[in-house]
């Protein structure tokens, strides 16, 4: 595997001006050098852990190429290297969370307000961008008032839907296991007792599951979104209709439907149809 090695030491980026068309250029050297070797097992998984550790120098070269410009208060240059490694797949709640700092001193506060948003979806815990979020909120006061989800849509959203899966799943097995071993032991002196027992778990498992498809449903349906620029809203996704009203910048919303370049959205006075590109969502 010699000539893998030296085509791996081919891989080297450059310091100066890393881009991300520089690594698909290597990926297909890698490609075509597997191919030459009938992709044999050993090489492909060497090839795959080649991958990952050039994209994960890539990614700290370009983060710290960004670190470097914000320091000098290259808000816009900072934001490039920042955006193509969130453009590689290389996202953590500390990318979002500088990014929306870029944002913030550039002036662009509704993209700061996404992204400190989708740092905090990574990481609750991250105060910094919890009171950076409050900061950039206070700055835009004319908003649509937000659409209020219903403390049952709130309990459906809240990341629960996988709870709601594993306990369906758990309790029907043990419904089963309990209506078999009342098949198997007819003459049990507790067969009431066991069958009571098992009746409650098969209802608390379809009620599990009942829920999981229902909270599946409802953070489906309300996707969170951030009016990035003000956005003309239509009643149908027809711009030839007068719009019925403009969502200010910086609007939290929720975005209920797509259809092509269509968002339908809804916020706390009404909903109606978008453009996506007016709307970021976390």
């Amino acid at each position: 595997l010699t000539g893998f090695a030296e085509e791996i030491d081919a891989c080297a980026f450059s310091n100066e001006q890393p881009q991300k068309t520089e690594l698909i250029k290597k990926l297909e050297k890698m490609r075509g050098f597997i191919k030459q070797r009938k992709r044999k097992p050993a090489a492909a998984l060497m090839l795959l852990i080649s991958v990952i550790a050039l994209a994960q120098g890539q990614s700290s070269i370009l983060t710290s190429k960004a670190a470097d410009e914000y320091a000098k208060r290259n808000f816009s240059e900072a934001l490039k290297y920042y955006g193509i490694v969130e453009g590689s797949g290389t996202v953590s709640a500390v990318l979002f969370y500088n990014m929306g700092n870029c944002n913030f001193e550039s002036g662009d506060i509704p993209r700061s307000i996404l992204y400190y948003r989708k740092a905090l979806k990574l990481d609750p815990s991250l105060k910094s961008a919890r009171n950076n979020l409050s900061i950039a909120r206070s700055l835009l006061q004319a908003k649509a008032s937000p659409y209020q989800p219903s403390p049952f849509e709130n309990f459906l959203m809240s990341g629960n839907a996988d709870l709601f899966f594993y306990l369906a799943l758990i309790l029907l097995s043990l419904a089963s296991l309990v209506l078999c071993w009342l098949r198997v032991f007819n003459a049990s002196l507790a067969r009431t007792a066991v069958f009571r027992t098992g009746i409650v778990l098969l209802l608390s498992g379809l009620a599990c599951a009942c829920l999981f498809f229902m909270a599946i449903r409802v953070q489906r349906n309300l996707r969170e979104g951030v009016v990035l620029e003000p956005a003309a809203v239509f009643q149908k996704p027809d711009p030839s209709l007068k719009p019925i009203t403009t969502l200010p910048e910086g609007s939290e919303i929720f975005v209920v439907q797509s259809s092509g370049r269509w968002l339908r959205t809804k916020w706390g006075e009404g909903e109606g149809w978008t453009y996506s590109d007016k709307i970021g969502t976390p």
